[in-house]
């Protein structure tokens, strides 16, 4: 297949195409020593949390605000590589998208198997700082859905003890045709 046709084969397995009705989730945040865990239970036709403390309301979300969105970027280069032992075919990206949309990977990593996506990395550097980002992905059912989500913020070298990591972790999916009782 072509680079273009392989990359169209990741998108039908990502997570936020075709879940059932209600999905739920537990979201572990970290960042400066800050900690919390949540559970939190989704309503995908719209994305609006359907149980607990932020019931009713469209607070970002991994159906309201993914952040890795395929059609956001373009592939312009494939190859198949080894990472951390395993092997995998890594995707070069170019964003497509506007301002508006996120856009921060640069590099795909997928299952050559399956094409379901490992790991979505990217690196922006603007003046002094930079923002590393990185979001992981595991299978469960079906569906390739968010593992994890760290975001590095900083200086450049010279200012390397201004850093700050901020990172998301997601387990426990359970997928749900009606709302839990």
């Amino acid at each position: 297949m072509g680079l273009l046709a392989d990359y169209q084969r990741i998108e039908p397995s990502l997570y936020y195409r075709t879940l059932p009705a209600y999905v739920s989730y537990v979201q572990d945040d970290a960042m400066l020593g800050y900690k919390s865990k949540r559970t939190i239970v989704l309503r995908t036709a719209d994305g609006t949390i359907a149980f607990g403390s932020d019931a009713g309301t469209k607070v970002s979300n991994l159906l309201t605000s993914p952040a890795f969105i395929p059609s956001c970027y373009v592939p312009t280069n494939e190859r198949r590589i080894s990472r951390a032992g395993r092997q995998l075919i890594q995707f070069e990206l170019k964003s497509v998208c506007s301002s508006s949309q996120p856009s921060h990977f640069s590099r795909l990593y997928v299952d050559p198997a399956t094409f379901f996506p490992v790991l979505a990395t990217g690196i922006e550097q603007q003046n002094k700082g930079f923002a590393d980002y990185s979001e992981a992905f595991k299978k469960y059912g079906h569906f390739a859905m968010p593992a994890s989500l760290t975001v590095r913020v900083g200086m450049t070298p010279s200012f390397a003890s201004m850093r700050v990591t901020i990172a998301e972790a997601y387990s426990h999916y359970t997928f749900m045709s009606t709302l839990p009782q």
